[in-house]
């Protein structure tokens, strides 16, 4: 199925696919969520100007969001041979999206407000963040290539596990580096990926 759009003077019909349909919701979903993650980030910068203390388990998970959300938007463009969508497909790829907003209005709450604490908005990004993990991995296993690369999984199941990880100790240190533990993981990602593709 094709969904046409009339070109300017009502001549020949533009064609639209399914995907190009689909992404262009997507793609407003995280642009709000990329634009409310770099506005925090500004905010958090300007406070070092003004010498006021950083939290920086907080700046970690703001980096690593901000990291993975535009490996994940580029990786959506896997789905452009797909011709079988349904309902199913189109949802769980929806959810998945709308939990990168939920994970920035969790990080930066209000516009132009004071950066939260990371203790007292732990529970909620903790939970949000392995919920994106599982939808992640059932995100890819729809498309076919959960064991593809040979590490994904694994590396997809550790960074849930250290959520529940967090959720439980409820300890500054252990925000810490699980924090930017995600921004190194979330970093060499996109280049480990690549070399298993040229590689291969």
């Amino acid at each position: 199925m094709r969904l046409g759009v009339i070109a300017p003077g009502g001549v020949d019909p533009v064609q639209m696919s399914q995907f190009e349909f689909i992404f262009v919701l997507v793609s407003i979903v995280l642009g709000l969520a990329l634009t409310r993650l770099l506005d925090g980030l500004s905010h958090v910068l300007q406070s070092k100007l003004r010498r006021q203390p950083i939290d920086l388990a907080h700046l970690g998970f703001s980096v690593a969001v901000v990291i993975l959300l535009v490996i994940v938007w580029w990786a959506l463009f896997r789905w452009k041979d797909e011709l079988a969508w349904n309902f199913s497909k189109y949802l769980v790829i929806v959810v998945h999206m709308a939990s990168f907003y939920a994970l920035s209005a969790i990080l930066y709450p209000e516009r132009g407000a004071a950066v939260p604490n990371f203790e007292t908005i732990r529970t909620g990004f903790y939970v949000v963040m392995a919920t994106n993990s599982v939808l992640e991995m059932l995100h890819t296993y729809i498309l076919g290539s959960l064991f593809t690369p040979w590490y994904y999984l694994p590396v997809t199941i550790h960074l849930t596990a250290l959520c529940f990880v967090g959720l439980i100790v409820k300890r500054r240190r252990v925000d810490l580096f699980i924090s930017w533990w995600f921004v190194v993981v979330f970093a060499l990602w996109p280049l480990c990926a690549r070399y298993t593709i040229e590689s291969g």
